[in-house]
């Protein structure tokens, strides 16, 4: 049976390329994942990161969202800065839980996830993904290790498809019923695959030094917790 199985299987990958070949086709190969000069961790502002292919164009994003051509062109180093003083752009959006019982009133310490991708003909390679604390206090961070999760902001935040917020889920059953609760209806009450989302995960020793990273399957989790500002994450390896 497994025998059969592999048969079917190699037989089924062959059939377009062969077909590509016997008519004309191009078959175009997938550029390999970008590589940095420098990988994640802990740097003083000014650092630069810089970014190779092997073919290809690199496009660029450093608030974790995907790069794809509608993104920074890469052309020269990318210079890391302490980004504390950005806008507290996340953790101030009101649809992370209907109470907001709790927002930040300080700048919030914040990093750069930088990732990139190289494209050529309208093949993408493999996404590289680094998170970088730039200019950050080590001595605050020296106590416990730090771990970096990261993904598309819109996985997050997103009305339709993001986990952490109330959304669409929220809104439809306040239209139907002409009210809702916090613990009733919102997209961060969803369970399951379909509110499962592809995240980074990057382990950082008391020491600063990496110590694994990897991908991950990431959902909410909890039961009443869920509808706080700050919740809890399932993670899935």
């Amino acid at each position: 049976m497994i025998r059969t199985r592999l048969y079917i299987f190699i037989i089924a990958l062959s059939i377009p390329l062969a077909a590509a070949m016997w008519w004309g086709g191009d078959v175009r190969s997938v550029p390999d994942m970008p590589e940095y000069s420098i990988g994640g961790g802990w740097y003083p502002s000014g650092t630069a990161v810089g970014i190779s292919c092997n073919d290809g164009d690199i496009y660029y994003t450093i608030d974790g969202s995907e790069p794809d051509e509608d993104s920074l062109p890469y052309r020269k180093p990318i210079r890391l800065y302490d980004r504390t003083g950005d806008e507290n752009k996340y953790s101030m959006l009101k649809s992370a839980s209907v109470a907001n019982e709790y927002t930040p009133d300080y700048p919030i310490d914040k990093c750069t996830v930088l990732k990139a991708v190289a494209i050529k003909d309208g093949q993408k390679s493999p996404v590289r993904s680094e998170t970088y604390f730039t200019g950050l206090s080590r001595e605050m961070y020296d106590i416990l290790p730090t771990v970096s999760i990261s993904l598309d902001p819109e996985d997050l935040f997103n009305y339709e498809r993001g986990i952490y917020v109330t959304g669409k889920a929220y809104d439809d059953y306040y239209m139907k019923n002409g009210f809702a609760e916090e613990y009733e209806a919102a997209n961060y009450l969803e369970r399951g695959w379909d509110w499962e989302r592809k995240a980074e995960i990057e382990y950082y020793s008391e020491n600063h030094d990496k110590i694994f990273e990897q991908a991950v399957g990431l959902r909410i989790h909890g039961g009443s917790s869920r509808a706080l500002n700050q919740k809890s994450f399932n993670l899935y390896a």
